[in-house]
């Protein structure tokens, strides 16, 4: 395992399940961004991988929501993940990079409340959310899928 790689497992390994959907919501940007500039450059192979890999994160991220916990939240949230994944697949088949536009929105907004969320709960010392509290497991394993994309070059990198 490279250094960059040890970084990047480290990271998540520490991070709490706030931080832990917070970094997910930020690499998933990049994601649909990186789809968004395959669309540019036609090149139709990166395009299909990026957005695939973007419904796949966002499976899992509906696959972890605790709707006893998380009540009214989770299920907003589930919609929009529905809504995502619909308007991306769409957007795959009929070749409209405005609907990666519009899940690039959706998680960009969705990432500042979370980080808002997350400040607050800091402050307030509160750790819960509405997530199951094996997260840490499920991302693991995806984990490894994400260092091997990595270690291929398709775009994971951390930032501030």
């Amino acid at each position: 395992m490279n250094d960059r790689n040890t970084y990047l497992k480290n990271n998540i390994e520490g991070m709490s399940n706030d931080e832990l959907i917070l970094f997910i919501y930020q690499e998933l940007i990049k994601i649909l961004n990186l789809a968004k500039h395959y669309f540019k450059e036609n090149n139709i192979e990166k395009r299909v991988n990026s957005i695939n890999k973007a419904i796949e994160i966002i499976s899992t991220l509906m696959s972890i929501l605790n709707f006893e916990q998380g009540g009214q939240i989770a299920l907003r949230l589930r919609s929009l993940y529905l809504y995502s994944i619909q308007k991306l697949t769409t957007a795959n088949y009929d070749k409209k990079p405005g609907y990666v536009d519009e899940a690039i929105k959706i998680f960009k907004e969705l990432h500042a409340g979370w980080k808002e969320k997350l400040k607050k709960d800091k402050l307030e010392g509160i750790k819960t959310n509405p997530i199951k509290p094996d997260i840490n497991n499920q991302v693991k394993e995806n984990n490894e899928n994400l260092n091997s994309d990595v270690k291929e070059g398709k775009g994971f990198e951390i930032y501030g």
